[in-house]
This record gives structure tokens, sequence and C-alpha cells, in this order.
């Protein structure tokens, strides 16, 4: 026996029975002024549903909404070990590649974890009245090591780009001064 909603139809809940039902009413069958859903069965059993005053379809929007953020979810994690898994048959192929060029590869090569996030923040040292500059500051959220930095600003730089490698060789924090050459806004993309 299925229990649907009836604005919608769906199926609220199912009720399996050994025997066919034969009759179904409304009635007191608790004797207490409420109706109740009366199943009759086939071999004399008799059933009482009680009307529940909690909002079922809210539950089950509820229960919707969480299965489809668990989808969300496990897409999510399914994608990352995709790349993961690419990432590993990359840095194995590459590292058989290398050893026969070069010798031997850096370890780590292309494995960039899916849940990596850049902060970028940009502050202003206005103090400096001789030569105020424009500080931008990139880290990543995870420790991820930074190996270059571009930024591409027209009419900012020379030949409007600028390439930072930083110094230290495993760097997940940096800071970058800007000198504009005038007080005029600029368009700026930042790739790392």
């Amino acid at each position: 026996m299925d229990i649907r909603d009836i604005s919608t139809g769906g199926v609220l809940f199912k009720i399996y029975l050994s025997v066919g039902i034969t009759k179904l009413l409304k009635g007191d069958y608790r004797g207490i002024g409420k109706t109740d859903l009366i199943c009759c069965t086939q071999d004399g059993e008799v059933r009482g549903y009680t009307t529940s005053k909690i909002n079922i379809a809210a539950i089950n929007v509820m229960e919707q909404e969480q299965i489809t953020e668990l989808f969300n979810v496990k897409h999510a994690l399914m994608l990352e070990l995709q790349h993961y898994e690419s990432n590993l048959k990359y840095n194995i192929s590459s590292k058989n590649q290398q050893v026969e060029e070069f010798g031997d590869t850096p370890s780590g090569i292309g494995i960039i974890p899916a849940n990596t996030r850049l902060q970028i923040g940009i502050a202003t040292d206005i103090e400096n009245k001789t030569s105020p500059s424009i500080e931008i500051s990139i880290c990543t959220n995870n420790s991820t090591i930074i190996r270059a930095v571009i930024i591409f600003a027209e009419g900012l730089f020379s030949g409007e780009t600028l390439i930072v490698h930083p110094h230290k060789v495993n760097v997940s924090k940096l800071s970058i001064p800007v000198k504009a050459p005038k007080d005029i806004q600029y368009d700026v993309h930042i790739k790392v």
C-alpha cells in the first residue's frame, strides 16, 4: 500500500501487507474523537493509521535537499579523486620519461590538490610620501608551493607584464610591491 501526498502525488511511505486489502474506511478507530484511516485485510486483520500534524511535505523537501547536497559533495570528491589519479599517472609517466632523458625528476611535480584556493590581498603604502606603492599579497590555503606569479596590467609595467619567481624554493605566501607610474585606475590580471 502506497501512502501519497494529495497535492503532489509523491509517495510519502509504503506499507507491505502479506494479504490483500478488503476495505479502507475513515473512522474513530481509537475512540478519542479523531478520524483515522482503517484498513481491513482478507484474513481479518484490522489496522488503524492516524494522521500526523507534522508537515511531511516539508520533511521530504528537506530530505531531498540533503540528498542533493550529498550528491554534490560526492561529485566534487569524485572529481578530486580523478584529479589526483591523473596527476599520479602524469607524474609516473613524466618521471619515467625524465629519468631516461635527464636522470632524476623533482618530487611532487604537477601535483596541485583540487581544493587549492588562492587568497589575494591588495594594500596601499600611502604613508611613504616620496614613493607610494601598492603591495599585492598572494598565498594558498593549503601550503601549495607558488612557483611563479604573472601580473598583466596595461600601462603599469613596461611590456605590460610582471613575472615574479620567489627567491626561496618552497614558498606558499608571497608579497609583491608595485609602484604605479600614474595615480590612475588599472585593470590587473594575476596568474599564479
